[in-house]
């Protein structure tokens, strides 16, 4: 880009001086070094803005890395709090389940108990009842026995020692059968007091599980929520990132341009100025001139055949100087 940019300056100075070769070759100068001035101001005032833009965006792009990063610890954070809660939930859920059939288990076996025991206490109060009313009936027969003229003594001793012996057997069969009903009561009852511990250690289980679902499921709902926020927080941020990696770029290439072409127009100009040649250069030939024009008018006034040598002399001296410079 700079060589095109130097030829077309270089061939304007070479145009401005061939047609004005004095006052304007001086003001050509002077226009190509004010501009070169220009340029250089720009080169220098651009490049460490350039610096200071790019130290901005990679302090600003870091920045939202480590905001992203964060975000991204939040996110992986948040999903493994939800996975450790639903991991807990299903657990939990699973003992409950169990721990619900085993107090259901309990209980019917506890009323099964008791139904049995139930049947079991009147079957045996039957049968108690019956030995009383059988004592009853020997102590009757008995008195009744004993009382009948009509029977020798001899068969009397014999009818009521038989009584006696069966009645003994009876009050012992009749004691027996109500220490096993005062038995079964005790065992029953002590029986009782333990499926209901059981029964009491399910449901306080259950509760404690419960509470506990309560706790995880609150640990998840918040866990989810943080996982979201997290999410939407991250998307936002990248978007931010890649906006501002954007207009960094934009701006960068944008400086880098500016630049380029000031440095371009330095090199273009400089490549002009060395071709005018330094100013001292412009101020000879403008004094040359001046000395030219006067000799061209002393010679008009003396002989006209000189005039065209005279004036062919200064164009070859311009030449001559102008192709040295």
């Amino acid at each position: 880009m700079a060589g095109p940019r130097r030829v077309v300056l270089a061939a304007a100075a070479a145009s401005q001086v061939s047609a004005a070769p004095g006052a304007a070759y001086t003001t050509l100068t002077t226009l190509f070094g004010k501009l070169k001035t220009e340029a250089k101001t720009e080169f220098e005032t651009k490049t460490p803005e350039l610096q200071d833009h790019n130290s901005d965006c990679a302090t600003a792009l870091k920045d939202h890395a480590d905001e992203i990063q964060k975000l991204t610890d939040d996110k992986t954070d948040a999903e493994t709090r939800q996975a450790d809660a639903e991991k807990a939930i299903a657990g939990a859920e699973a003992e409950k389940t169990k721990e619900e059939e085993l107090m259901d288990a309990a209980e019917a076996s506890k009323a099964g108990a008791q139904t049995t025991y139930e049947k079991t206490k009147k079957r045996m109060g039957y049968d108690l009842s019956q030995l009383e009313t059988a004592t009853q009936g020997l102590d009757t027969a008995m008195t009744n026995i004993a009382g009948d003229a009509t029977l020798a003594e001899s068969t009397k001793s014999k009818l009521q020692n038989t009584m006696s012996l069966l009645k003994d057997k009876l009050m012992e069969d009749q004691k027996k059968l109500g220490d096993e009903i005062t038995a079964g009561e005790t065992y029953h009852a002590e029986a009782q007091t333990t499926m209901q511990a059981q029964i009491d250690a399910h449901d306080d289980l259950i509760k404690e599980l419960t509470n506990f679902l309560t706790t995880e499921n609150g640990k998840l709902d918040t866990a989810k929520q943080d996982k979201a926020t997290a999410i939407s927080s991250l998307n936002s941020e990248k978007a931010a990132k890649k906006a501002k990696t954007a207009s960094c770029a934009e701006k960068r290439m944008a400086l880098e341009g500016e630049i380029e072409d000031a440095d371009n127009r330095v090199k273009a100009l400089s490549a002009a100025l060395d071709i005018l040649g330094e100013p001292s250069a412009a101020a000879e030939l403008l004094q040359a001139e001046k000395k030219i024009m006067l000799m061209q008018s002393a010679l008009k006034a003396v002989q006209p055949k000189y005039i065209m040598q005279m004036s062919q002399t200064p164009k070859n001296v311009l030449e001559s100087h102008h192709t040295n410079i």
